[in-house]
């Protein structure tokens, strides 16, 4: 669902989006961390921001010059946000057992996107800070 108003932009549901990503990747490195030991387990993966990329690259292809005839008038937005995807990884062998789960990459995968959920929680405090400060002191 996305939502959008005066407080709350586009921007805003794609970072809410983002952290949708961010928390699904985090179950999905937790549960393959935890069958690590596991034969023929497969590992799981998020797929977000490939589907991102792939989104903006159509929008740039497919650009339509639209014409605003009037400054009040909202600029276009296309095309519905990107969902983040769990799939199951099953393109790779790691090991004898017939499972594909690395720890040494499951952790890399992990600091990757703890540093990923922190810039955008950064990013929407920063957003909400200024939302607080126009809101406070916006009558003075």
């Amino acid at each position: 669902m996305q939502r959008v108003g005066l407080l709350w932009n586009a921007a805003d549901s794609s970072l809410a989006l983002a952290l949708d990503a961010a928390a699904l990747r985090q179950e999905a490195i937790a549960h393959n961390l935890a069958n690590v030991e596991t034969p023929r387990y497969r590992r799981f993966d998020v797929v977000y921001e490939e589907a991102l990329r792939a989104q903006q690259a159509e929008r740039e292809r497919r650009k339509v010059d639209v014409v605003r005839t009037h400054p009040a008038h909202l600029p276009v937005a296309g095309g519905k946000p990107v969902q983040p995807v769990l799939v199951r990884d099953t393109t790779s062998l790691v090991r004898n057992d017939r499972s594909n789960v690395d720890i040494e990459r499951e952790m890399v995968a992990l600091s990757k996107n703890t540093l990923f959920y922190q810039t955008v929680t950064t990013v929407l405090g920063t957003r909400f800070a200024a939302l607080r400060t126009a809101i406070s002191e916006g009558r003075r």
